[in-house]
């Protein structure tokens, strides 16, 4: 029993140590981990915004021009002066 425990702490250092080789580079601190997450919540938060502002202007800039282009249609497959009263 005291074997195993033996050759499980020597497996951990020595996976602890490969790590910290092979990764060691690419370590960032902790405080500076947790600035980063911060970052990209607000930076989610601001694209979701972004997001559903630019929705609502195209919606409100398509859904007129849509009834614009309609109105305009109509007035040309009726005729022009027949649409506002003109010449009955």
């Amino acid at each position: 029993m005291a074997e195993e425990k033996d050759i499980e702490s020597i497996i951990n250092a020595a996976v602890k140590n490969a790590i910290a080789a092979e990764l060691g580079q690419y370590k960032v601190p902790k405080e500076q981990h947790y600035k980063d997450h911060l970052f990209l919540t607000d930076l989610r938060k601001w694209m979701d915004d972004i997001r559903s502002s630019f929705w609502k202007s195209l919606v409100a800039t398509v859904v007129p021009a849509f009834l614009i282009l309609l109105a305009l249609g109509f007035i040309a497959w009726v005729g022009f002066k027949s649409a506002i009263g003109v010449g009955r």
